[in-house]
């Protein structure tokens, strides 16, 4: 784990700022969060590049009502050059079965992150999503 508290908060801030871009269907801002040649690996597929990753957005309003992400609990190692880590994250996603009833699909994840610094900030350079665990379940919203 770096032991740098200040480059500590810089790399929660950006999984948590990856979180609230997908949650708030903000393609930009999840661009953003990687270096222009970043790289996501997913379920989904492979992404490379802001164009791509911007795609990452519309792809999931289409599947989904709304997602929630949490970042759970992150480790970290600077190297020479940049940085690894792992992110542990918990992904909601609600969606409509047939019958009209909203579900939620949650996926228990592990990210493998590299980063590396662009100017002042740390970016991802690459996210490797692997699932651990699914569950599917109904829910209900507010009124």
């Amino acid at each position: 784990m770096t032991a740098d508290p200040l480059a500590a908060l810089a790399f929660r801030d950006l999984a948590e700022r990856y979180a609230f871009a997908c949650d708030r269907r903000d393609a930009d801002a999840f661009a953003g969060v990687f270096t222009s040649d970043g790289i996501l690996e997913a379920p989904r597929g492979r992404f490379s590049g802001h164009s791509e990753l911007r795609g990452v957005i519309p792809m999931m309003e289409k599947l989904y009502l709304k997602t929630f992400h949490a970042v759970l609990s992150q480790q970290i190692e600077i190297a020479e050059g940049g940085a690894l880590g792992e992110t542990y994250s918990i992904a909601r996603h609600y969606f409509e079965k047939g019958d009209g009833n909203p579900h939620c699909y949650e996926m228990t994840i592990r990210y493998r992150d590299s980063f590396r610094r662009e100017g002042s900030a740390w970016l991802f350079s690459a996210r490797v999503l692997a699932v651990e665990a699914t569950h599917t379940f109904a829910v209900q919203f507010p009124a």
